[in-house]
């Protein structure tokens, strides 16, 4: 599994283990002032992903296709954002 998390807070950034994900759920309904960035180097990881957070399709289908445009979409319960990177 090639997913790291971390919940982003007002003033601090910390690294969660996302196998762990019912807690790491609970700990963003106990805050939901934080957000949770996670970051998937695997397209495969995404169908994991989808299964713990609940993705929506159309989220899932943009990471499988390649060569997606850089975009935010913006969902019920979270933003989806595609970000070319630089390595």
């Amino acid at each position: 599994m090639t997913i790291s998390a971390y919940v982003i807070g007002k003033h601090s950034v910390n690294e969660v283990n996302i196998s762990e994900h019912l807690s790491v759920r609970k700990e963003m309904m106990e805050h939901p002032e934080e957000s949770l960035w996670i970051h998937a180097d695997d397209r495969g990881d995404i169908f994991r992903l989808q299964d713990v957070f609940g993705l929506h399709p159309s989220a899932i289908e943009a990471v499988i296709h390649t060569h997606q445009p850089s975009k935010v979409e913006e969902y019920d319960a979270y933003l989806f954002p595609i970000i070319d990177g630089v390595r």
